[in-house]
C-alpha cells in the first residue's frame, strides 16, 4: 500500500497518538528506541525515513542520540526546546493539526526539492542546460516581512528578533493590509493576534480567498494558547505563542519564505524554458507532449518508492459555449487566465498542464486521494469566485469547471490514470447546463 511519507518516531514510549495520527494522514510510522539508534540507521531502514520524530519525556534527556546529531533527515522534537533546530520543536501538548501543519511544511520542502530535480532531468530531454536555473536562495537577510497589528508591546519583540535577519514593514490597521499586499512584494506575513471579534483570523481567510495572495506565508503571534488551532483552521501556514515560543518565530517563519521561494523557482522553470518549446501557446502550462514525458517519470518515481500520487482532470465545461458567444478569440483568453490562476493557485511541489481543448491536468506528487480532494476543492473554489474578462466584452465571462480526481494504483499506465482522472460524464453535462 502507498503512503504520503515515511516517519520513524524515536521515543521509549507507544506513542499510540502519534502513530495513529500519521496514519490518518497516510504516513507510516516505526518507532524505534533512542537507545537503539546506531550511526547507519537512516541506511538500515528498509524505507528509509522522510522526517524523524523525537519524543522525550520531561524527565528524560532532551539531548538527539549521537548517533543522529550530525547528519539525519529533517527533524520534529515534541516537548524539546535545547536543540539547535527550533523551527521544527512542538510542545507536549501539540494540536493534530499543528503537528500535521508542521510536518506537512517540512515534507512539501523536500518534495519540491524532488520535482525541482525532476523537472530539469525532464526539461533537459528539451534542451534545457543544468546550469539554467540555481536552487533558491536560503538567505533571508532581504526578505521583506510584513507585521499586521497594533500591539506596541508585540511589536517591539518581534521586530527585535527580526533586527538584521530581515526586512520588517508594520501594518497597524488590518483593514489596509490586503490592499499594501496586493501593491507591493512582501515574502511573508506575521499578524499579531486574533485582535478583538476575530478580526485577525478573518483577514487569513480573505488572503486565502484570494488568487493574488493565495499562497502567501502567514505566521501568528498568539498570546493564548487556546487559540492556536483557530489560527491553523482560518489558513495559517504557522503559530507561535509568546512568550514561551518566540525564538522560533523567525526559524518558522524562514522554512514557509523557502517553500515559497521554491515554488516561484519552479515556475520561473517555465518561463527560461518556454523557447524549448514545452510551453502550451493558448493557456502558457507545460504542453501536452512535455506533460506525456514527464508525468510519466513521475509515475515511475512515485512506484519505486510507494508514494501516493493523485491527479486532477479540471475541465472548462463550457468552453464550446464560450466560443460561441463571445468568439475562439475570447475562448482563448478564457484559457490564458485560467493557466494563469492555476499557476497561482497549486501547490508549489505540483505540475499543471492542459491537456486538450478546456481540461487541465494537475498532478500532485506524495498526496493521497483525501488531501487532493481538498485541495481541488479549495482550487475551485477560488476560480468560482474569480472575474474572467474578454476583449470586446463588457461585463464579467462566467467559466464552468468540473473537476475529476484519480489516486494511483499500482497498475496504472499514464493512459489509465488520465482516464480516470477524468470527471463523471453526468458531472460535465450538468456542469454545462
Amino acid at each position: 500500500m502507498p503512503v504520503s511519507a515515511s516517519i520513524q518516531i524515536i521515543s521509549n514510549h507507544p506513542e499510540e497518538r502519534l502513530i495513529r495520527l500519521l496514519a490518518d494522514a497516510g504516513h507510516k510510522a516505526h518507532p524505534i528506541a533512542p537507545d537503539t539508534v546506531s550511526g547507519d540507521m537512516v541506511a538500515d531502514f528498509p524505507d528509509k525515513p522522510d522526517v524523524l520524530f523525537f519524543c522525550p519525556s520531561e524527565a528524560e534527556d532532551l539531548s538527539l542520540p549521537p548517533a543522529l546529531a550530525a547528519d539525519c533527515p529533517p527533524l520534529i522534537t515534541i516537548g524539546g526546546t535545547t536543540l539547535d533546530e527550533q523551527a521544527h520543536s512542538l510542545p507536549r501538548n501539540f494540536t493534530d493539526i499543528e503537528l500535521l501543519e508542521r510536518l506537512s511544511s517540512l515534507l512539501r520542502l523536500q518534495t519540491m526539492k524532488e520535482e525541482f530535480t525532476r523537472r530539469k532531468r525532464t526539461l533537459g530531454q528539451y534542451g534545457l542546460k543544468e546550469t539554467a536555473l540555481d536552487l533558491p536562495d536560503r538567505e533571508m537577510g532581504k526578505a521583506r516581512i510584513l507585521l499586521i497589528g497594533d500591539r506596541a508591546d508585540l511589536l517591539g519583540d518581534i521586530l527585535l528578533r527580526l533586527e538584521n535577519k530581515a526586512q520588517p514593514h508594520i501594518c497597524r490597521i488590518a483593514a489596509t493590509a490586503p490592499q499594501q499586499l496586493r501593491e507591493n512584494h512582501f515574502d511573508g506575513v506575521v499578524i499579531l493576534g486574533v485582535a478583538p471579534g476575530d478580526s485577525h483570523l478573518r483577514l487569513v481567510n480573505d488572503l486565502r480567498a484570494d488568487s493574488r495572495l493565495f499562497s502567501l506565508p502567514v505566521v501568528f503571534v498568539l498570546e493564548h494558547e487556546s487559540n492556536r488551532e483557530a489560527a491553523y483552521v482560518h489558513g495559517a501556514s504557522d503559530a507561535v505563542v509568546t512568550p514561551n515560543e518566540m525564538d522560533s518565530l523567525f526559524p518558522r517563519l524562514s522554512l514557509h519564505i523557502q517553500l515559497s521561494r521554491y515554488r516561484r523557482t519552479l515556475q520561473t522553470l517555465l518561463r527560461i524554458a518556454t523557447p524549448l518549446r514545452v510551453a502550451d501557446g493558448p493557456s502558457g502550462l507545460y504542453s501536452f507532449g512535455f506533460m506525456q514525458a514527464h508525468l510519466g517519470r513521475m509515475i515511475k518515481d512515485h512506484k519505486a518508492r510507494n508514494r501516493y500520487l493523485s491527479v486532477a482532470s479540471l475541465h472548462l465545461s463550457n468552453l464550446d459555449d464560450l466560443n460561441t458567444a463571445y468568439g475562439y478569440p475570447a475562448g482563448d483568453q478564457v484559457l490564458r487566465q485560467t493557466g494563469s490562476l492555476l499557476s497561482t493557485l497549486l501547490r508549489g511541489e505540483d505540475f499543471c498542464c492542459r491537456h486538450s481543448g478546456g481540461r487541465f491536468i494537475i498532478a500532485m506528487p506524495h498526496t493521497m486521494e483525501q488531501s487532493a480532494r481538498t485541495a481541488l476543492d479549495r482550487i475551485c473554489s477560488v476560480a468560482r469566485h474569480t472575474e474572467f474578462s474578454v476583449f470586446g466584452h463588457d461585463g464579467p465571462v462566467l467559466p464552468i469547471f468540473t473537476p475529476g480526481l484519480a489516486e494511483m494504483k499500482p497498475d496504472d499506465t499514464l493512459e489509465s490514470l488520465l482516464e480516470r482522472s477524468l470527471p463523471p460524464l453526468s458531472a460535465s453535462r450538468d456542469a454545462a447546463e
